[in-house]
């Protein structure tokens, strides 16, 4: 029968129906929503760049050495800024020789990229520039002071004000808690006692010399810069905030007010603080005190960029983790009214169309729950601020393609299952995300960028210095940022060209999934190296990456150029990010035409089981029915409750996809279990946060409504997480005439969840943890099925292996290998070790108790086991290392 046609009153009353389908759903997955093979299918590559602060046009300066003093600096094209009165006293050398244009010319920031990246490769390159759109205010002082080169009060950039308000005091006001310091700030008061520095100030802005602003210091060179990307008429622009959250934001510490604009109102200073916080008023507490929901109490005072604190940049309590959707909405609208507002003279505005405006991306990825629902709210498309790639069994060939939040963010589980404090769990239905992946650092040249790694780690003060890194046990994962190859590694240009073109390479011979690129414009200019890397501050740390001659702004301006050139030779083509949605959207479609029938399992019993056993107590549900239950999941592992409906191989020979209605305060696996004991999962992440710190209304289990998954298809099934892999996998390869079983299982977390005031400690979880759950209308779906050859990849599931331990430097915490009568593990350090081999039923068939294990590779004999999947459990008992991977005997 006709699914799409004929039958649609049918399904309306079977109430199968997805909350969300076509192009506005797309489920987790690691294989194109199409099903197609790789082969039919072209790679995907955005560049999204986010702060862009400086510009690059003629006339805007630079800091041609590390500590120029203002009379010293450059000035693109070697002129003036435009002004008036015409400026007399600028200096107007161009010492680097930059240019705002001309093929084969220096230039840095905006105009390096538009011309440099957009304009003079082989093929046009679209990109997304996410903006602080704060840049677009214009500043004029209260009152006009004439330039001297010894001047007695304010002159116009230390008195400048904006639309937006401005600076009281230093940050925090006059009453300074240490006195005034003209070392941080000069405190230069006007006759309102402001410092009058405005919100998102940015010395690239108009600057008004008179009250009226007819007379100006300069351009604003930002806006001129984004009039020539938009004429360019291939980019996209969207939000990166107002003010970039940082530390002097008068938006989040009162002085923020929003005169004459629609919808907004003055926030006062408890409102940013008020997100998610309340007073703190325990022992030792000060002015200022707030404690996070998860007990972790800041003050006021010290995160507000008082004394250094806006060198360190954003606060260190995350904003972004804290805030509510009412306080983010409205930054986000403030954000967007700046990129829209028509232009004018004196207060600014780009005058954007609002009907272009599509994404956004939360300063430094700092975001949360409530972020989601706002961008709802507002009607935006997309968010980039959300990492992926961190499992185990994610290797390049499998990353996740772009989705739809109506189903959470698998990472957030991982995450949390790991023993981390997590920031997202409920999610909005029918909003994008176009996930931050990871790079990935070739295994030969891992060694060498820790050790830059650990050099820049140990020039940071004390109190914000990490662990070392263990070249030896890194995965090589770095966060798919150029400020993390760069900057945080400290990445020479071989580094960063092996690793970038071994994160393509990958994709391109695996599932081909979008490769994002998060980038930033204001590191490829002289003035972060000399302005912001080897400032007093920085030196010692992010600063080697110049003095010990590792990269340069135009070593990463080669670098990102290269690797462009090298995609597009590899025939990659380039998008911007609301353009991959919409291929995304057609690719969801195309893979929706394959159904042509549906199944309700009305009639169908899911059986209750704990262990691989049936549990009385869980009960069993069937069909619209279904079944709604609190459980205590007892520490171990596969100790949730697990539901499953079995049936005969060849039941689903035509399934492509299934979907459910559920509704938990945990994440949900659903299984798809073979006739030869294998299985692949998916992960259902949204969930009902049981504490409620997320700030959307419908936050908690009660409040909240069952969540339909959509139809998830079978290509989304992936591989068990916590398994090595080497080799591309094909994940069209399932034989849905082979499934016997459907599972679904609320999941207990491996690891301790940290409580109010605890950090995380990532240690084993040892107390019961509380399932709270539903699911109901359980629904297969049939048609055309996803098959393809196996030989339209350079590997399949056939011949995929256990990942082996080759050119390690030093032992490495792992499974090494595993056969019927004996499993080698690698260990990193000797010591005692608990290690346990359980069936993929979760029950105990081996185990070690405080056997004692040498660094490198040791061998213990196992009992014959069958062919299948088991699950490794390892425990240090005094080297305090945990392990628990999957292992495939074959």
């Amino acid at each position: 029968m006709n699914f799409k046609k004929s039958n649609a009153a049918m399904i309306a009353a079977m109430a199968i129906a997805s909350t969300a389908t076509g192009g506005n759903y797309a489920f987790p997955s690691p294989w194109n929503p199409a099903g197609k093979s790789a082969s039919e299918i072209n790679q995907f590559v955005t560049i999204i760049w986010d702060d862009n602060q400086y510009s690059g046009i003629g006339g805007s300066y630079y800091e041609p050495q590390a500590g120029a003093a203002y009379a010293s600096v450059g000035r693109v094209n070697g002129v003036a800024p435009q002004a008036n009165p015409t400026d007399t006293w600028t200096n107007k050398n161009n010492p680097l020789e930059i240019w705002e244009e001309g093929k084969g010319k220096k230039k840095y920031g905006i105009m390096w990229t538009l011309e440099n990246i957009g304009k003079e490769r082989a093929k046009p390159v679209p990109m997304t520039f996410q903006i602080i759109t704060g840049l677009f205010a214009n500043t004029w002082v209260d009152k006009k002071v004439e330039w001297s080169a010894n001047p007695t009060e304010a002159v116009a950039w230390q008195r400048a004000q904006s639309a937006l308000g401005y600076w009281t005091g230093q940050e925090m006001g006059t009453n300074l808690p240490d006195g005034d310091d003209p070392t941080y700030w000069p405190v230069v008061p006007d006759k309102s006692g402001y410092l009058s520095v405005p919100v998102a100030w940015g010395r690239e802005m108009r600057t008004g010399i008179n009250p009226a602003a007819t007379e100006y210091a300069q351009q604003n060179f930002i806006t001129q810069a984004f009039d020539k990307v938009i004429a360019h008429g291939i980019h996209e622009l969207g939000i990166h905030t107002i003010d970039h959250f940082e530390t002097n934001s008068p938006l989040g510490d009162g002085q923020g007010v929003r005169n004459g604009l629609p919808g907004f109102y003055t926030i006062t200073g408890g409102d940013l603080s008020r997100a998610m916080s309340t007073p703190y008023t325990g022992p030792g507490a000060r002015v200022g005190d707030e404690e996070t929901p998860w007990g972790v109490v800041y003050n006021q005072v010290d995160e507000y960029g008082t004394r250094g604190h806006a060198l360190i940049r954003g606060w260190r309590m995350f904003a972004g983790r804290i805030i509510e959707q009412d306080i983010w909405k409205n930054y986000i609208d403030l954000a967007r009214y700046w990129l829209t507002k028509p232009k004018t003279d004196k207060e600014g505005g780009l005058g954007y169309s609002q009907s272009k405006i599509f994404g956004f991306r939360a300063p430094r990825l700092e975001i949360n729950s409530a972020a989601f629902y706002a961008l709802k709210e507002l009607d935006l498309v997309y968010d980039c601020s959300l990492e992926e790639g961190y499992e185990d069994h994610v290797d390049g060939y499998n990353f996740l393609w772009p989705y739809t939040t109506d189903n959470g963010q698998r990472n957030s589980w991982t995450q949390l299952n790991m023993g981390e404090r997590v920031f997202i769990d409920t999610m909005p239905v029918g909003l994008w995300e176009i996930p931050v992946t990871c790079f990935l650092v070739p295994k030969d040249i891992r060694g060498d960028v820790v050790a830059n790694w650990n050099a820049i780690n140990n020039g940071k003060p004390a109190s914000i210095r990490e662990e070392p890194m263990d070249a030896s046990t890194w995965d090589g994962k770095v966060t798919g940022f150029d400020f993390n190859a760069w900057i945080l590694f400290g990445m020479d240009s071989i580094m960063f060209k092996r690793t970038m073109e071994n994160s393509l390479d990958r994709r391109m011979a695996g599932n081909k999934a979008p490769m994002e690129i998060g980038a930033h414009n204001d590191y490829h200019t002289p003035i972060y190296d000399n302005g912001t890397l080897l400032n007093d501050f920085n030196r010692s740390s992010y600063g080697l990456v110049v003095t010990n001659k590792w990269n340069t702004w135009e070593t990463r301006q080669r670098g990102m150029e290269e690797f462009v050139d090298y995609a597009l030779a590899k025939g990659a083509i380039f998008l911007t990010a609301k353009a991959l949605i919409d291929s995304l959207s057609v690719m969801n479609d195309a893979g929706e035409d394959r159904i042509n029938d549906a199944k309700s399992l009305n009639d169908a019993e899911f059986v209750g089981y704990v262990n691989g056993k049936v549990e009385s107590g869980l009960g069993t549900f069937n069909g619209a029915s279904g079944i709604e239950k609190e459980f205590d999941a007892k520490a171990g592992i596969e100790n949730n409750p697990t539901y499953v409906y079995e049936f005969d191989a060849g039941t689903f020979a035509n399934m492509t996809h299934i979907s459910l209605e559920y509704k938990s305060r945990t994440a949900t696996c659903v299984k798809l279990v073979m006739e030869d004991g294998g299985y692949r999962e998916v992960i259902l992440a949204h969930r009902y946060s049981p504490i409620g710190i997320d700030g959307h209304p419908s936050d908690s289990y009660e409040s909240g409504s069952y969540r339909n998954s959509g139809k998830i298809p079978l290509t989304s099934f992936d591989f068990p997480a916590y398994t090595y892999y080497e080799g591309v996998r094909n994940y069209s390869s399932i034989d849905p005439a082979k499934i016997v079983a459907i599972e679904i299982s609320p999941l207990a977390p491996e690891n301790k969840t940290p409580l109010h005031g605890e950090t995380p400690s990532f240690s084993e979880r040892k107390a019961d943890y509380p399932l709270k759950y539903a699911f109901k209308n359980v629904t297969v779906y049939s048609g055309e099925r996803f098959v393809y050859d196996a030989d339209d990849l350079p590997d399949n599931d056939s011949k995929v292996a256990l990942e082996t331990v080759k050119g390690a430097k030093g032992a490495r915490f792992a499974v090494a290998g595993i056969s019927a009568n004996s499993l080698r593990l690698s260990i990193a350090a000797a010591g005692k070790y608990d290690v346990k081999v359980f069936g993929v039923n979760g029950r105990l068939l081996q185990s070690f108790n405080a056997q004692s294990l040498a660094s490198g590779i040791n061998t213990l004999k196992l009992n014959n086991l069958a062919k299948g999947v088991y699950i490794i459990k390892v425990q240090g008992i005094n080297t305090k290392r945990q392990l628990t991977k999957s292992a495939l005997v074959l």
